[in-house]
């Protein structure tokens, strides 16, 4: 039997927790309203079996509001019907005609069953065999008229769900997708992964934070404005090293995928010290303690020893301290950006531009109060105010 797709529901707090490892910084309160958000585990295949050409999408998405309930037009209808016997109910509000025509149409009803009553035996049986034939060839018609057009409707119905699918290619894994299902996301399945919502807890946490992020946003007006993707118009507060990554710089610095990355990396973080930063010091020894540290941007970590920010004997027991990130992708992400920024700003990325994407993030975990308080450790303006803002 084929599997196409598995639903699952989750709770935003639940996954914030699963983040940390099953238990939610102690440190830190969750003060933000729950909700639950869906996820939807598919095959490519589901996805692969209709693509319309581009123009057809854009022509559809302008005319299809997605809020639009599949069962309204059926709803509408049920409620003028009810209006429609409620009013008919109240003789005052019928015309006087229909009235007349009511107690006309009782009349002639009451004639016809006294003629078939005078009838005899064997003309009743022809005449109900001739009816029940007519009324049973009439529901075959209808029936034979209508088949065609509900399997049309049906297949129009699965078609659209189906053409607003976001389109995989080879590298896509997972989407956040808020025109098809409010507060969801679609994860394509992996053969090796199956349809175990288990295997995919580092991509529903990836999505999870894209959830919070445009809930919060949306809300406010101005998720157009996070949007706007880092570009090298702003060369003259950040310089770019050319080489073979620096295509993904752009994807990788955009606010909102920053800020899930620096989730994932404070969560791996805590899995090892089970402790969050809580000030400027912490966050500086987090990204020092990281097992990359040393070889993506030594001259930071050797200008924090010589201003004695880390013990002088911190590289020499920095194996035995260091922890890993959770998952292969986000070392990949981290080196990236590391090696395609010029060391001499390193210092200003991490304490300033990261420092403050980690208070945006102690909002999304629900303590605004934290979040404010270790703000004031960041002098404005600086790196972060000058790419995004």
């Amino acid at each position: 039997m084929f599997n196409f797709k598995k639903i699952y529901y989750i709770s935003s707090h639940k996954q914030l927790s699963d983040d940390f490892g099953g238990y939610f910084p102690k440190e830190i309160t969750n003060d933000n309203s729950d909700f639950t958000f869906e996820v939807k585990i598919i095959s490519k295949k589901l996805q692969k079996i209709i693509n319309f050409p581009d123009f057809i999408k854009k022509t559809m998405l302008a005319t299809i509001n997605d809020k639009i309930s599949w069962s309204e037009p059926y709803l509408i209808f049920k409620k003028m019907k009810s209006e429609l016997f409620k009013a008919f109910r109240q003789k005052k509000y019928i015309p006087r005609y229909l009235r007349t025509y009511k107690k006309y149409s009782h009349t002639k009803i009451d004639s016809i069953k006294t003629k078939f009553i005078e009838l005899s035996y064997i003309t009743k049986i022809i005449l109900g065999s001739t009816l029940l034939t007519i009324t049973l060839i009439l529901i075959l018609v209808i029936i034979t008229m209508l088949t065609p057009l509900f399997i049309t409707f049906l297949l129009f119905k699965i078609s659209i769900k189906l053409l607003f699918l976001p389109q995989p290619d080879e590298t896509t894994l997972a989407y956040f997708h808020d025109t098809l299902t409010k507060d969801g996301m679609i994860i394509y399945a992996q053969k090796s992964y199956g349809f175990s919502l288990e295997n995919y807890s580092d991509l529903i946490s990836h999505e999870h934070i894209h959830i919070i992020q445009s809930r919060l946003f949306n809300m406010s007006g101005i998720v157009e404005e996070r949007s706007v993707k880092f570009t090298r118009s702003n060369g003259d507060c950040l310089s770019i090293v050319s080489g073979e990554y620096v295509r993904y710089i752009p994807y990788l610095l955009n606010i909102n995928e920053l800020e899930v990355r620096l989730h994932e990396l404070i969560c791996s973080y805590y899995l090892f010290s089970y402790k969050i930063p809580l000030n400027l010091f912490d966050f500086i020894s987090l990204f020092a303690n990281h097992n990359l540290s040393l070889a993506i941007y030594p001259n930071y970590i050797n200008d924090k020893i010589q201003q004695g920010v880390l013990p002088v004997d911190f590289i020499e027991n920095h194996e035995k301290n260091s922890f890993k990130s959770k998952h292969e992708l986000l070392d990949m992400d981290i080196f990236v950006i590391f090696t395609s920024i010029e060391q001499e700003f390193h210092r200003p990325f991490i304490e300033e531009v990261l420092f403050t994407v980690y208070c945006q993030l102690l909002k999304y975990y629900g303590d605004e109060k934290i979040s404010n308080k270790i703000a004031n450790e960041i002098q404005k303006p600086n790196m972060y105010d000058k790419l995004y803002n």
